[in-house]
């Protein structure tokens, strides 16, 4: 399975494989979880233009690409840049604002950088 996940938004889950959603499926969600083969229709609203990222909330699937951003434009400003961080800086400036070494910072989900042999 693949518990769907989006940042900084909430939707409504209009269908699964074709039909109503269950009924604890109903109301706004961040999370929905995606059985195989299946195909799950959601119905988003963001609230303000940006970057908004979502990816499966399994650490080792999201690691694999299951990640990705959606650009959300302002008709008025179409054209309007975004700086974003790459992991690294960011998780650079969480140790620096802790006070803390790189090897010292968890959050969770970093052991499975290790598990995987990977870096950061």
């Amino acid at each position: 399975i693949h518990p769907y996940h989006m940042h900084g938004c909430a939707f409504t889950i209009i269908s699964r494989n074709g039909h109503a959603p269950l009924p604890n499926e109903t109301g706004l969600k961040d999370t929905v979880v995606v059985n195989p083969q299946e195909h799950v229709r959601i119905k988003v609203w963001f609230k303000v233009p940006g970057v908004f990222m979502y990816h499966c909330h399994i650490i080792e699937h999201e690691d694999g690409g299951m990640m990705a951003q959606i650009k959300v434009i302002d008709p008025a400003n179409p054209n309007k840049k975004y700086h974003l961080m790459n992991h690294e800086t960011l998780m650079k400036a969480f140790a620096e604002e802790r006070g803390v070494s790189m090897d010292d910072l968890w959050l969770g989900g970093m052991d499975s950088y290790k598990k995987m042999g990977e870096t950061m």
